[in-house]
């Protein structure tokens, strides 16, 4: 008899053991990269980033994790291998653009390190200071040009003509990548020579110019 116990408690074990040991493990996907600031090429040191899971079908981001980027700019994530439709990394910091970065679930491989680089810049502020003090008419015109500086975000001025008509003490301002030119031409009373002139973008400040006329 207690051979037979014995038997069936080697049994149950073994059972288990075996059917522990067949059982598929869950497989995850190991995302890393690096927040580099190409305002002066080098990797940022501050802010956080997250990361969002879309669904197969739907427009609504799952969170799934924050962290605070290393002292290298680096991150590291690791989560379930899910049939999602597309990852997203959010890069968020003050005085620095906000960054996404769309990641496709076809573009990972559980099996090693997926590595990606996300580019971000420091911000700075131009402001374009705007007086006809000599003798100001309401018929006066001055003519902006901006041909120079970034031009493909919230705040920031596309590369076109700005007009300033009549009797003017206002400020014209863009916001411009972090050690980057903002270059204009600007003409007054529609007179054919114009002036021409760029500015140096300090990070994280705001620099000024005075258009007198």
């Amino acid at each position: 008899m207690k051979k037979i116990v014995f038997f069936l408690f080697i049994s149950i074990g073994l059972f288990f053991i075996f059917n522990s040991a067949c059982k598929p493990k869950a497989l995850s996907f190991r995302i890393t990269g690096v927040v580099m600031d190409m305002s002066n090429v080098a990797p940022v040191n501050t802010g956080e980033i997250q990361l969002f899971e879309y669904p197969l079908g739907s427009q609504i981001g799952e969170f799934r994790g924050l962290i605070e980027l290393e002292e290298d700019g680096s991150f590291e994530f690791e989560i379930e291998r899910n049939r999602a439709e597309r990852f997203e990394l959010r890069y968020n910091e003050d005085g620095y653009f906000n960054v996404e970065k769309t990641i496709f679930f076809s573009e990972l491989n559980p099996s090693q390190e997926n590595f990606f680089t996300l580019h971000t810049a420091t911000q700075s502020w131009v402001q374009l200071i705007i007086k006809n003090q000599f003798n100001p008419s309401p018929n006066d015109k001055l003519k902006i040009l901006k041909s120079q500086g970034r031009n493909d975000c919230f705040g920031c001025c596309p590369n076109d003509y700005y007009h300033f008509n009549g009797i003017q003490d206002t400020i014209f301002e863009c916001l411009n990548n972090g050690n980057m030119y903002f270059g204009f031409y600007y003409w007054v009373n529609g007179s054919e020579i114009f002036n021409h002139d760029s500015i140096f973008c300090t990070p994280f400040d705001t620099v000024t110019y005075e258009i007198i006329y």
